[in-house]
Order: structure tokens, then C-alpha cells, then sequence
């Protein structure tokens, strides 16, 4: 697996490789990382200062204190044993770049630790090619750079269209949000639920509630205000460390209510900290945000919460929900663990807005809910008035400057069909629309497949009222494995020519469609 020069010792030799042999395929079969650390570590602890000094120049173990390293979780350190690994001659096979690949990736060096899983994937196994897949695309969504991420996610997808491994999955949850911070709420309101059903049908909850919180916003998003807060109350059921307090900001700014949102964020405290019940009683702090109140306070990643205000805590949203309510100002006295040893730590609380959180830039969730609220309200006022040229003109600007959606594109194709003159389809969109075409017919792979359907949506966003770019466009998703979107297209496509001879073949096809999209797995 790792290959290096010709080492100085038998002894060393065999040393080494009962380490590595032992320690990589614990690593490779998936068997417990900790395990394969400790056969790893009691290894090295066995070479002696003479081997040792005999070995300088040897690579082995540096591959041995980066496995290590990865079984501790350790991934800066693992890093760094690998490349000086590297250094020192080690062949970089494809087991070595995925290893050191995840490392850099993990400890932040995600460029070079891209860089690496590309060149691990030429060559590996489908089981290989996903788990680097999932991690570039999770290098680029913690990047925030979705748009090189939808693509990893869908390759893992792709890979395995019956969802049957937890990489699959959980690359299928992070496309769904992805393609809500692109502000697809079509998109990640279909791939949301399928992803929903899938970790429902392996009784993953808290997955399952990640995936339908997800979808509550793309519900949102399309305008469904009452459907978005049924989603998330179920979030909170399905996942004991959910507080969907902590979303109502994000919520009724979405909805175009900012003073609500401020005034909520005002209200609530802030700990900076993510929290988690832990096993062993008490609540674990899982993440500290860089100069947040719990950072400040001295507060660490691994701290167990026992008490807070003399009070014990065994649960992580009951802590939370009393962040919350105990508003900025507040003096929080935890009592806790650090290791063995117990510890008193005071922490003086600050308003959500103090913690960097503001209505009007709520970050990348409801990025494109704020201005779709708007249009939509401006339109809606337009229209009451009677004036539905400049209602058409407001849905039609929205689909040019941003996404569109199912919603904004129903209400355009009626209104198309009231003004006068009626909107013709452009000769140029004509084109467009059969260049798309072509492309699609000659595809060779999904990702030629998903360039013909990007400008089959490019053709549309300049016609929006125009029947047949919506038919080829569902017909294309549903050939492409997309079935959720293909039924929202489809739907436009019965919306926009009620009277089409080939109805009755579509609404045929959308029952199929929607079988297809509610039993992912059969």
C-alpha cells in the first residue's frame, strides 16, 4: 500500500510492518480509528533510540505517526507526518493521496488537500472515488463555494442512485443545502426530501432532521410559510439538540419581517458555542466560536457541562433554550470537566447581533429569500391594483437577476397570458433552446447531461412563458435521475398549456415521477 526504499533493519522492517499492516487495513476495512491508532502507537513506542537513529532518513515512521495522527483526529498532525512522509521518498499511491488528501482538507489546507483527492480518485474503486468526492465537496461547501461542490456531490449521487451508503447520503444532504444557499429552492426542496426519506427509512433522526430543515426553508423560499414551520417543528421532535428558537430569526427575516428578527436577535442570549448531550452525562462542547463569550470566558472544544447556575444539566437543547432566555448580560456559571479534572467557569452572555448575527445579512440560508420577498410583495401590489404589465415586468425581472422558482414562474405564466400584447418567444431563445438539445442527445457523461440542462435554464429564464422549454427541461431531469425536479417542471409545462395534446402523457409521467422521487431506495 505505502511503498518506500529498502529499509536498514529486519528488525525495523518487520516493526514497521506489523504497525502499518495492522493500523491501515483497520484504517481501509472502516474498523475503529482509536483501535488502529493504538496498534500504531504501540509500535512506535517499541523503537528504540538506536533504531530510531539509524532510521533518520527512513519515511515509515512518519506514515506511521500520520496514521496515527488520523486515528486520534488529529488531522494537522497527520498532515504533516504524511507530507514529510512524502519528503522522505515514500510512493504516492492512491491509499497515501486520499490519506494525506483528507488531512489537509480536515486540518485547512484545503487547496493542496483537494488537489490531492482529485489525483486519488483516478484509478480507486467507486467505494473510494465516493469518500473523496464527499470530501472535496465538503472542502467546498466549508469554503462556502457551492457552486464547486454541487457537482463532488452529485458524482457521489450519481455513483450510487440507490442511496445504500452513508457517504451517498450524506453527500445527498449536503447537495440539498447547497442548492439552498444558491437559492434553488426548487432544487433543494426535491432533493431535501428524497434525502429526508432516505435517512428515514435507516432511522438516522438527527440526519433525517438536517435533511427536513433544509427543506423547510426551501418551502420558504417557494412562499410557504406555513409549510416551512410545520417542517420545523418537526426538526425539533426528530432531533433532541435542536431549539427551533434559534431559527425563528432566520425565519421571519426570510418573510421580509426584519424588525421581528432584530428584535429576536436582541433578545436572545449568545454563548458561542455549539453544544451536545453527552454519553457520559452532562453536555459536550463541541465547537467554540473564535471570540464568542464561551471562547472569552476560557471555554474549550471537549469540555463536559455538568451544572449550569447550580443547576445540573444532562441535556444539550434544555442548556441551549436557557442561553436563550437568559438573554445578553447574563452571567452563566458553569460547572464542567476538563479531562479528570472538574472546573468552575464563569461566562458573561451577549445578544445574538453581538455575536456577529444581523437581520439584513443573515447569512448564505435566506442569502435570496429576502429579495424574492420583496419582488414578490411589489408584484402582488401591482397586481391588486390592476396594473399586470408592471406585476409581468417585477416576476420577470426576479427570474433574470436571481433563480427562479416554481412559484415566481406560475404566477409569471398567468400573468403572460393576460397582458396585452402577449410575450412572444424569441428567436435567439429558440436557439438556445435546440443547441441545449443537441447537447443533451450527445451527452456522454451526467456532467455533459447537466451543462445541457444549465442552458436549457438559461434559454427559459428568457422566455419564461414559453410551454415547451418546461416540457424538455422536466423530460431531461427526469432522464438525468432528478425526479423531483422533473415533476416541478412538468407541472409548469400543464400550467402554461392547459390544453397540449400530450397532457395526458404528462400527468401519466408525474405519477410515475412521484413514485419514483417517494421510494428512492427501490
Amino acid at each position: 500500500m505505502f511503498k518506500a526504499g529498502r529499509c536498514r533493519s529486519k528488525r525495523a522492517a518487520a516493526l514497521r510492518g506489523w504497525a502499518l499492516g495492522a493500523g491501515v487495513l483497520a484504517l481501509v476495512t472502516s474498523a475503529s480509528l482509536p483501535a488502529a491508532a493504538s496498534v500504531i502507537d504501540d509500535a512506535v513506542a517499541r523503537l528504540d533510540a538506536e533504531l530510531a537513529q539509524s532510521l533518520t532518513d527512513d519515511p515509515l515512521p512518519w506514515i506511521a505517526r500520520g496514521l496515527t495522527a488520523i486515528g486520534k483526529g488529529d488531522y494537522g498532525e497527520a498532515a504533516l507526518g504524511l507530507r514529510k512522509a512524502l519528503a522522505g521518498g515514500v510512493k504516492p499511491t492512491l491509499e497515501f493521496l486520499f490519506w494525506l488528501g483528507l488531512s489537509q482538507v480536515k486540518s485547512g489546507d484545503a487547496l493542496r488537500g483537494i488537489r490531492n483527492l482529485e489525483k486519488s480518485v483516478k484509478g480507486a474503486d467507486p467505494a473510494r472515488q465516493r469518500h473523496a468526492r464527499l470530501a472535496i465537496g465538503t472542502a467546498y461547501r466549508k469554503k462556502s463555494d457551492c457552486r464547486r461542490a454541487v457537482p463532488e456531490f452529485l458524482k457521489v449521487r450519481d455513483s450510487d442512485p440507490k442511496y445504500r451508503e452513508p457517504t451517498t447520503r450524506m453527500a445527498a444532504a449536503y447537495l440539498a443545502d447547497c442548492y439552498l444557499r444558491l437559492g434553488r429552492f426548487d432544487a433543494a426542496a426535491a432533493a431535501a426530501r428524497t434525502t429526508a426519506i432516505v435517512f428515514r427509512t435507516s432511522a438516522n433522526k438527527v440526519e433525517e432532521g438536517f435533511a427536513i430543515r433544509v427543506q423547510a426553508f426551501a418551502r420558504l423560499g417557494l412562499g410557504d410559510r406555513a409549510g416551512a414551520m410545520k417542517l420545523l417543528q418537526r426538526v425539533e421532535v426528530l432531533n433532541p439538540d435542536y431549539e427551533l428558537e434559534t431559527d425563528l430569526p432566520m425565519y421571519f427575516a426570510a418573510i421580509g419581517n426584519l424588525q421581528k428578527s432584530h428584535d429576536l436577535l436582541s433578545l436572545q442570549g449568545y454563548l458561542g458555542a455549539r453544544l451536545a448531550t453527552s454519553q457520559s452525562g452532562g453536555v459536550r462542547v463541541a465547537a467554540v466560536v473564535a471570540k464568542g463569550p464561551a471562547q472569552m470566558a476560557g471555554l474549550q472544544i471537549g469540555d463536559r457541562v455538568v451544572a449550569a447556575n447550580g443547576h445540573a444539566v444532562n441535556d444539550a437543547k434544555v442548556l441551549a433554550k436557557g442561553v436563550s432566555a437568559a438573554g445578553p448580560g447574563a452571567i452563566l456559571r458553569l460547572s464542567l470537566y476538563r479531562g479528570a479534572g472538574k472546573m468552575a467557569l464563569p461566562v458573561i452572555l451577549k445578544s445574538r447581533i453581538d455575536g456577529g448575527i444581523s437581520p439584513n445579512q443573515i447569512g448564505a440560508l435566506v442569502k435570496w429569500h429576502i429579495p424574492r420577498h420583496r419582488a414578490v410583495a411589489a408584484a402582488e401590489r401591482a397586481e391588486a391594483a390592476g396594473d399586470l404589465t408592471t406585476a409581468f415586468m417585477i416576476y420577470w425581472r426576479l427570474v433574470l437577476s436571481q433563480p427562479p422558482d416554481s412559484e415566481v414562474l406560475r404566477r409569471l405564466i398567468h400573468l403572460a397570458r393576460a397582458v396585452k400584447p402577449a410575450p412572444l418567444v424569441p428567436l435567439q431563445v429558440h436557439r438556445m433552446a435546440a443547441g441545449a438539445g443537441a447537447v443533451f442527445s450527445g451527452a456522454a457523461d451526467p456532467a455533459a447531461a447537466d451543462k445541457a440542462i444549465g442552458l436549457l435554464w438559461n434559454a427559459l429564464r428568457r422566455a419564461p412563458w414559453w410551454p415547451d422549454a418546461y416540457l424538455n427541461l422536466g423530460l431531461m431531469h427526469g432522464a438525468r435521475g432528478n425526479h423531483g425536479l422533473a415533476t416541478v417542471y412538468l407541472r409548469l409545462f400543464l400550467e402554461a398549456d392547459p390544453s397540449a395534446p400530450e397532457n395526458a402523457d404528462v400527468k401519466r409521467r408525474i405519477r410515475q415521477l412521484r413514485d419514483q422521487a417517494d421510494h428512492p431506495q427501490r
